[in-house]
Parts: C-alpha cells; structure tokens; sequence
C-alpha cells in the first residue's frame, strides 16, 4: 500500500523516484560541501570569504530546485518561491559581507570570524527549512554542531567527517514520516 507525500504525489512512479533522488544528491551535496566549508573557514578568512561567498548562491539554487515541485503543486508561482529564497540568501550575504568588514578592520580575529560564517550560514539553513524541508534543519544543526566542535578543538576536520557520516546516514535513509513543520503547514520531504 502507497502514502502520498507531502505535496500529493504517490510515493511510486519514475517521476518520485527521480524527485527523490535529486533531494536526496543535494542533501548530500550541501553536507559535502559544508564539510569543505569548516575546513577552508579553519584555514584562512580570505579563502573562506570567497568560498562561502560562492556557496550560498549554491545553497540558495539547492533551495529553489527541491522547493519548486512543493510550491508548484502548492499553487504558488515560480517566483514567489524564488523572491522568498532570494530576500533569505540575500540576508546571509549582507551578513557575510558585515562579519568580513568587521574582520577587515580589526574588529574580529581570523579564528572567530569563521565561527561567525558558520554560525551564520547555519542559521540560514536551519531557517529555510521551513520553506525547503527537513533536510535543511538537518544541514543547518550539522553548520551549528561544527561551529560548536571548531570553537572547542583545532583540528577539526576529522571530527566534522565522523560526524556527518551519521547525519548523511540519517538524512537519506529516514522515513518520510517526521514532524518538522514547513510553510505549507506540511511535513517537508
């Protein structure tokens, strides 16, 4: 016997499965780069700069792609989902542009204005999840665990891979039944 999803689709047919498969690549694919990302923000604040700098538009088109297919059988328009992601991604460069001045004449040190790039890349995953779906609380408390673990250790590298490794476990092997709320007032997928 076959549930819907969230949006109503049956959860059977080549085009769930494929739906399916591409939420579950970007999960994969933000985690990934998140891991690269607490690196590179442990090695040097220009570096990092420039790679989160390039990521949210990455983290921001990941959000548009899973949430199209929710809004569209939602009812909503193309670019309300796109003017909600925008105004939110576009929030978080503002703030990494803010954090990076602050760095640039003195205010923050090399070590904690990574921390504040994590912290706040972390916020604004954990906060589109409403929109998005669950995956991106997911990705969102992993970016506050890192921040956490690269606060209290140096090389933290090692710890944010053995920590991932149970989160991707989790986030591609969970049933769809979880009770995160989301915007349409669903549980997201």
């Amino acid at each position: 016997m076959f549930e819907d999803d969230p949006i109503g689709l049956p959860r059977r047919g080549w085009f769930y499965q494929i739906k399916m498969g591409l939420e579950e690549l970007a999960f994969l694919g933000l985690v990934v780069l998140s891991v690269i990302g607490e690196a590179v923000s442990n090695y040097s604040p220009i570096i990092s700069f420039w790679y989160w700098l390039s990521m949210i538009p990455v983290f921001a088109a990941t959000a548009i792609v899973t949430e199209w297919s929710r809004a569209r059988a939602a009812g909503q328009s193309a670019m309300t989902v796109i003017r909600i992601q925008v105004a939110h991604w576009g929030g978080t460069v503002i703030g990494l542009f803010a954090t990076y001045t602050l760095w640039h004449v003195g205010r923050l040190g090399n070590e904690h204005t990574g921390l504040i790039v994590l912290l706040l890349l972390a916020l604004t995953t954990f906060l589109d999840g409403y929109h998005v779906g669950w995956r991106f609380y997911l990705t969102g408390v992993l970016l506050f665990i890192y921040t956490i673990v690269a606060a209290l250790l140096k090389a933290v590298i090692w710890i944010a891979l053995l920590i991932a490794i149970p989160v991707v476990i989790f986030g591609l092997y969970w049933d769809k039944h979880h009770a995160l709320p989301t915007r349409a007032g669903t549980t997201g997928s």
